[in-house]
């Protein structure tokens, strides 16, 4: 079966250290189509798929590959920061959108779990956040909610 699966898929592993390497080695590349254009600045997800893709192609030539774009890079900044530190010309806040831009500057709103509150204590603060937004929607206001059990899957302890 193992040897059926092998023959129709193919995967790769990539390490952190080769994926900021994807991220500084595709912002670096000469823009050939657009010689003017600004750099191409890609996601830790899609810098994965794109060292996945290189990879592949090299053990397999021939084969067409597409490497598909995950995110923004937005989403990830902080790896997208150290990997192109060296960058002299990289400003991250020339690469958010909009809707994006300013955000590190709003307020903060954090809400602190004890530790021995344990899932019920998670699922309190959310549903008392959801109780708090719907009581702000006047067409929402009649509404009972109802407590459903709310389950989180949580990575084991090393």
């Amino acid at each position: 079966m193992l040897d059926a699966v092998r023959a129709q898929f193919l995967s790769e592993r990539i390490s952190d250290a080769e994926t900021s390497a994807t991220i500084r080695d595709v912002y670096r590349l000469p823009k050939v189509s657009n010689p003017g254009s600004k750099y191409y600045v890609l996601d830790p997800h899609s810098a994965v798929s794109v060292t996945a893709a290189r990879r592949s192609a090299e053990a397999m030539p021939g084969i067409h590959y597409i490497a598909l774009s995950a995110a923004h890079p937005a989403k990830c900044s902080h790896i997208v920061e150290m990997a192109l530190a060296e960058e002299k010309q990289f400003v991250f806040n020339e690469i958010l959108p909009a809707q994006l831009s300013g955000l590190d500057h709003l307020p903060r709103r954090i809400i602190h779990v004890h530790k021995s509150d344990g899932l019920a204590g998670i699922g309190k603060v959310i549903m008392d956040g959801v109780k708090k937004e719907l009581e702000k929607t006047s067409s929402y206001s009649n509404c009972k909610i109802d407590i459903l059990p709310i389950y989180l899957c949580l990575p084991s302890a090393p």
